[in-house]
C-alpha cells in the first residue's frame, strides 16, 4: 500500500512561550485536496512550514510519501511544490522566463524545463501573457504564475498557503478552476484558507484549526451535517399545516419547527440529505409541497458551533 502524501504526527511548535501549533495530527491521502481552515493566527502557515521542512517542529514528526521530512529533506524537496501568500517573483522577467528559471533551478534539463514550462502555461492559461514582464501582471495573474512556478518541476504534492488571499471574486474563482483542473492530474494538494466557501467548494476533507489545535476533521458535507444550527427549509404546503408540523417535529434530526400561515419552517441537521423523509412526513399528513426554499448550513455555522464565535472575529 503506497504511503500517504502527508502524515503529520503530533506536531507541536513553540515560539518562545507561545504554542503556535498544539499536537496536530492528520493524514492527506494521495490525490486528495485537503484543507486547513481557520482564522488568521490559528497555526495554519506554521503547520505548512513544518510540513515542507522550512521550520523544525518543537516536537512531532512529518512524513511526505513515507519520508521523514527532517531526515530526508533533499529527497522530499523534489516531491513538493510550495506557493506562499506573498508571491516572490522576479519583476523584470517575463512569464515564460520565470517558469524556465524555476524549472532549471529545480535541476531540470533545458529540454524538460521547456516542456514543463509549456505545460504550465497551458494549464494556468498564461499563453497571452508569456512575453509580459511580471511587474506588469495583475495580482491574480501573479498568483497564478507563482502557483505555476511551484509546479513546474512536476511535484507529487502541492502546498498552497492562502492561495486566493486578497484577490477579487473573479480572480478567486479562476484560481479555483485551476485547482480543480490540477486535481484531475492526480496531484495531492494541501491548502490553507480562512474562506469558508473556498474550503466547501474545493476540499475533499477539511481540518478546522483554532488556537493551534485541530477541533474537527471531516468532509465539508459531513461537518455541516454534524455541527451547527442546521439547514433551514421553508415549506409551503397545500393543507393540514398543523398536522404537517406535528409530523415533522417527530423526525429525530429536526431541531425546530415554526408555522406561518401555510408555511412550515424547519431547522434540521443534514436536512437536505433527508428530503425523502421530510416529504414522507408531509404526505403522511395528507398534504403536499407547493413551494420549497432552502438556506443550507455553512462551514461558518460549523465554526460558530465549535468555538462560539465567527471565523473572522
Amino acid at each position: 500500500m503506497p504511503a500517504p502524501a502527508i502524515e503529520a504526527r503530533n506536531l507541536t511548535k513553540f515560539y518562545g512561550k507561545l504554542k503556535a501549533v498544539d499536537d496536530v495530527s492528520f493524514t492527506v491521502e494521495n490525490g486528495e485536496l485537503f484543507g486547513l481552515l481557520g482564522p488568521n493566527g490559528a497555526g495554519k502557515t506554521t503547520t505548512v512550514l513544518m510540513i515542507c521542512g522550512l521550520l523544525k517542529p518543537t516536537s512531532g514528526e512529518v512524513y511526505v510519501k513515507g519520508l521523514n521530512v527532517q531526515r530526508n529533506w533533499d529527497k522530499v524537496r523534489k516531491l513538493i511544490g510550495i506557493s506562499f501568500q506573498d508571491t516572490m517573483l522576479y519583476e523584470k522577467l517575463t512569464v515564460e522566463e520565470t517558469l524556465m528559471f524555476f524549472a532549471r533551478a529545480y535541476g531540470l534539463t533545458y529540454g524538460k524545463a521547456k516542456e514543463n514550462t509549456e505545460k504550465m502555461i497551458k494549464i494556468f492559461e498564461l499563453e497571452a501573457k508569456r512575453k509580459i514582464l511580471v511587474e506588469k501582471l495583475s495580482g491574480g495573474l501573479k498568483r497564478r504564475l507563482h502557483m505555476a512556478a511551484s509546479m513546474v518541476h512536476d511535484p507529487e504534492l502541492l502546498l498552497l498557503d492562502e492561495p486566493t488571499l486578497g484577490l477579487d471574486p473573479q480572480a478567486r474563482r479562476r484560481i479555483w478552476d485551476v485547482l480543480e483542473q490540477i486535481r484531475e492530474y492526480g496531484k495531492s494538494i494541501l491548502l490553507t484558507t480562512h474562506y469558508m466557501d473556498e474550503a466547501d467548494r474545493l476540499c475533499d476533507r477539511v481540518a478546522i484549526i483554532d488556537h493551534g489545535k485541530i477541533i474537527a476533521l471531516d468532509s465539508p458535507s459531513n461537518l455541516k451535517t454534524k455541527y451547527g444550527e442546521g439547514d433551514k427549509l421553508t415549506i409551503m404546503v397545500s393543507k393540514n399545516v398543523q398536522a404537517v408540523a406535528e409530523n415533522l417535529s417527530k423526525l429525530d434530526f429536526v431541531k425546530r419547527v415554526d408555522i406561518n400561515g401555510k408555511e412550515v419552517t424547519i431547522v434540521a441537521l443534514g436536512g437536505l440529505k433527508r428530503l425523502g423523509e421530510i416529504v414522507s412526513a408531509i404526505q403522511n399528513a395528507s398534504s403536499s409541497i407547493e413551494n420549497l426554499s432552502v438556506v443550507e448550513n455553512t462551514l461558518e455555522d460549523v465554526f460558530i458551533a465549535l468555538t462560539g464565535r465567527r471565523l473572522r472575529d
